[in-house]
């Protein structure tokens, strides 16, 4: 893993970002990437790592965008995650993995 960045506002950290992307066939999906350069498709995930998740959470909501109003859950390995569907359906997950204490 990448070494973090430096803090953002409100303290929010990104520690680093990481594609998900769904795939069915192995040959078929590396013949599309290595043969095929444009922007992913509608439904790709991309994990964004951070730290101070709460941060982003009031950030996001003081924007005001009347169709913005996703909270903050339980993530995998009990840490905490927020989800944001962009308009092409591209979903973001902003994860902050449970401290190590």
């Amino acid at each position: 893993m990448p070494s973090p960045s430096a803090a953002g506002p409100g303290g929010l950290q990104v520690v680093s970002v990481i594609p998900i992307l769904r795939m069915y066939d192995v040959a078929a999906t590396i013949r599309f990437y290595v043969d095929y350069h444009d922007d992913g498709t509608p439904g790709t995930a991309v994990l964004v790592v951070v730290r101070n998740i709460d941060a982003l959470h009031a950030e996001l909501h003081e924007r005001g965008y009347p169709f913005f109003h996703p909270g903050i859950g339980p993530g995998p390995g009990s840490g905490r995650e927020r989800q944001l569907v962009d308009p092409a359906s591209n979903r973001i997950r902003f994860y902050e993995p449970a401290s190590a204490s």
